[in-house]
């Protein structure tokens, strides 16, 4: 009986000891979700990533990203959109290779061309994509960096997208993108439910953890408003 009673306490105690240890790990881990519903042909995706470090770091990223893509394009691809299979990267099932992008200020409207290619299936040259992008900084002083394509031909029926940076009761802050996007009937075709986890959702997380990544490598100390 002693012997039996000592068995359990064993036991016992080498499951307190793995749940702490456990409980430690999962406090050390930075918070992160993905996540995609579809709904009446519209696909929804929300992922978030910790950021190790201030409102001003995750807020100047923002900012960077959003002039960047009105002005700069190209140099998003060195870090916001590395490794997206994009600009003719090769292994992916579906690439977008960014032609030229023009930022219209009297209108607010970026106006795009880019390639879409298909291995094995199709490609599409000169597709124009014409999109708002911006920045609307809250009363309660969050930023949101906003894109709503307004005008992509046949390829989308509806496309928009947020990032924004909330605080986190343990000091860091929490960066969400949400994406929303409605194809049109050619990539509606080929973008099925099953694939668009291959091709899109996996994108929307690794462009996140980009901004995530970018955001805890720099010290922005100065004011960005």
């Amino acid at each position: 009986m002693a012997f039996l009673m000592k068995n359990i306490e064993k036991k016992i105690i080498t499951f307190l000891f793995v749940s702490l240890a456990f409980i430690a790990v999962q406090a050390n881990t930075p918070y992160q979700y993905l996540k995609t519903a579809y709904t009446d042909g519209e696909f929804v995706t929300v992922c978030r990533k910790e950021v190790n470090g201030n409102v001003l770091q995750s807020n100047a990223v923002i900012l960077q990203m959003i002039e960047q893509l009105n002005n700069k394009p190209m140099k998003l691809f060195d870090w916001a959109l590395k490794d997206l299979g994009l600009q003719g990267q090769k292994n992916d099932e579906m690439i977008i290779v960014l032609k030229k992008s023009m930022f219209d200020k009297s209108t607010g409207i970026t106006h795009g061309l880019v390639d879409v290619i298909i291995p094995n299936f199709q490609t599409i040259r000169d597709v124009k994509v014409d999109a708002v992008v911006k920045t609307e900084l809250l009363p309660n002083g969050q930023l949101i960096g906003s894109v709503v394509v307004v005008n992509s031909g046949f390829l989308l029926k509806k496309a928009h997208a947020t990032i924004t940076s909330s605080h986190m009761k343990n000091g860091n802050q929490l960066l969400q993108t949400e994406t929303h996007i409605q194809f049109g009937w050619l990539l509606k075709f080929f973008i099925t439910q099953n694939r668009y986890k291959s091709i899109v959702e996996w994108r929307i997380d690794k462009f996140t953890e980009n901004m995530q990544k970018e955001a805890e490598k720099n010290t922005y100390s100065q004011t960005i408003y």
